[in-house]
């Protein structure tokens, strides 16, 4: 809808974007409900035409949603005259005011832009998807070319948001002894499982139960489980699935406007290509190999991309839906990168790693500094933080020791005065089907390479011991030391 004000045609209830000649400047979310934006340099984002595929219309634009009354309308044209004061020409179009003379980023960034608040307001926030790594957008976009908008606002409800603040790798990436490339959280994992199956079902309830399906993850991940014993399985904390989605008023609401029952969404094992039993191939396991492939470096987008594509839905040979490839050659290749990633999950340093966050947060709840439940409630450094300024100083100087230790050892036998564990977690791996002479039927069973990979980790066993340069022996009751 288009109004005249002085003579001059604004734009109604469509885009207003600031475009220089690579990037488009938008108002963050963080600042969006504020009546004054005083000071934008420090907050506005940039995000340049080539991430712009991976978001829809709601999410490159600023809506204004509202009729604009004359007053507001006065404030937007004034607010067009003080930028061509500064020597920017406008041009319209069909939905946009686009800047049309070439500007420095400090430029666009150095407009004092007030009260406009006063007559936006925006329909959705977007502020997830802006945050997000470079790589992980354009990863993103593999996995859904359009970015469902309508999955946002779950994303944004603050029970799914707390799992930004989970890591995926269950803590290692703050460790110095297991590098990974960059931070790839609970959530963002969780977004990715939800875009494969959106990809190959367009099903709204299986989608969302594929994002709510770590809902219920503590921080530190499967280090809990390790807590409370569950090495193997490492499900021990997924019980509670069905209740925070339950609690969550805003997810609630969500779900009774878009007609979506509770029980169709808070259980993702009921939808096999969300997930299934291992060793198939599903969404849930597609998705944590691809962006584990990424972050330990042993991925390439484009390979992500080169199997992703080759992916169908097929028929297992119990009759069920399972995801498959089509291309004998693409399988191949996948599982030659992904394989490198079984033995990592396995390795001394990650058991070792993740066995202490387990017995340093048992400590430190068993001793009355942290309870059970705010695992649940706060972020990973948060808890962090608390054991590094714990009052129990042996905790705290056991914990800074074990962040700043760069290598974990093995023994044959139990040694004294370092931090020394027997740990042997789950296996993870997947024998995926592939399509031939219109049969599934597994990579295994027609690739030797595949079931040598899959044999390796399958038979991949350490008896002895390992240990990290930690003085540390866990609690058990209060600082009563645990009995090895």
């Amino acid at each position: 809808m288009r109004k005249e004000v002085n003579g001059e045609k604004f734009i109604q209830a469509d885009d207003l974007v600031f475009i220089n000649e690579n990037n488009i400047c938008h108002i963050p979310s963080t600042l969006w409900n504020k009546v004054d934006f005083e000071d934008l340099e420090k907050d506005i984002k940039l995000v340049t035409k080539d991430e712009l595929s991976l978001f829809d219309k709601t999410s490159e634009t600023i809506y204004l949603i509202n009729d604009l009354d004359k007053k507001s309308l006065d404030e937007l044209y004034n607010l067009k005259e003080e930028l061509k004061k500064q020597s920017v020409e406008f041009s319209k179009d069909k939905t946009i005011m686009s800047i049309t003379q070439k500007i420095r980023r400090e430029s666009i960034l150095s407009y004092k832009i007030k009260s406009i608040s006063k007559f936006i307001q925006l329909k959705q926030s977007n502020s997830y998807l802006y945050e997000l790594n470079p790589e992980i957008k354009k990863y993103f976009t593999i996995l859904s070319k359009k970015f469902p908008d309508w999955l946002l606002e779950y994303i944004n409800t603050p029970a799914l948001k707390r799992l930004g603040d989970i890591s995926q790798n269950c803590g290692t990436d703050y460790t110095k002894c297991a590098p990974i490339k960059y931070y790839y959280s609970v959530l963002d994992h969780s977004v990715g499982v939800a875009l494969i199956i959106w990809r190959f079902t367009h099903d709204r309830a299986q989608t969302l139960a594929g994002l709510f399906h770590d809902i219920s993850t503590p921080a530190f991940k499967h280090c809990v489980d390790f807590m409370n014993g569950d090495l193997l399985k490492q499900e021990s904390t997924e019980e509670q699935t069905e209740a925070f989605i339950k609690n969550s008023k805003e997810i609630m609401s969500l779900l009774k406007r878009d007609r979506i029952k509770l029980e169709d969404v808070s259980d993702y094992k009921k939808y096999p290509i969300a997930d299934n039993e291992l060793p198939k191939l599903s969404a849930d396991r597609l998705e944590y190999g691809f962006s584990a492939g990424l972050t330990e470096g042993v991925m390439e987008l484009s390979d992500i991309e080169k199997a992703y594509n080759d992916i169908s839905i097929l028929t297992n040979e119990l009759g069920n839906k399972e995801l498959g490839f089509k291309s004998v050659n693409v399988a191949t290749s996948y599982i030659d990168k992904v394989s490198r990633l079984w033995p990592i999950w396995i390795s001394d340093t990650n058991k070792t790693v993740m066995q202490f966050y387990a017995d340093i947060l048992r400590s430190m709840i068993s001793s009355g500094y942290l309870t059970k439940e705010e695992l649940y409630t706060l972020g990973e450094k948060d808890i962090m933080q608390r054991i590094l300024t714990c009052e129990d100083t042996y905790l705290s100087a056991s914990f800074y020791k074990f962040l700043n230790a760069t290598k974990v050892y093995r023994t044959d036998k139990y040694l004294e005065d370092v931090y020394c564990v027997k740990v042997n977690p789950k296996k993870r791996y997947v024998d995926p089907l592939i399509m031939i002479h219109d049969k599934a039927i597994r990579i295994s069973d027609i690739s030797s390479k595949a079931l040598e990979s899959i044999n390796n980790i399958l038979n991949m066993e350490y008896d002895g011991y390992t240990y990290m340069n930690v003085d540390f022996t866990p609690y058990k009751n209060g600082f009563e030391y645990e009995k090895k």
